[in-house]
């Protein structure tokens, strides 16, 4: 019977080792994936801040200038 007892301790203890080992993996994935996902949405940010600077600019040089230079005249 304390043969049985040990063997089926000795299987939880493995089982619970294997769960402990599997958890430190995922958090360690979860991890890298949040700061890999932090990281694609500052490009994006920064994408799309670049991108409103581009259509200002073409805005400013296609008619605000072109508009200034017909009020000089």
């Amino acid at each position: 019977m304390n043969g049985l007892i040990a063997y089926f301790q000795n299987c939880l203890e493995i089982v619970s080792n294997l769960i402990t080992s599997l958890g430190v993996v995922t958090v360690a994935l979860n991890i890298r994936k949040f700061r890999n996902d932090v990281d694609a949405h500052r490009k994006q940010d920064e994408q799309i801040l670049i991108q409103n600077s581009i259509n200002f600019l073409r805005k400013f040089a296609e008619q605000i200038i072109p508009e200034a230079k017909r009020k000089q005249k």
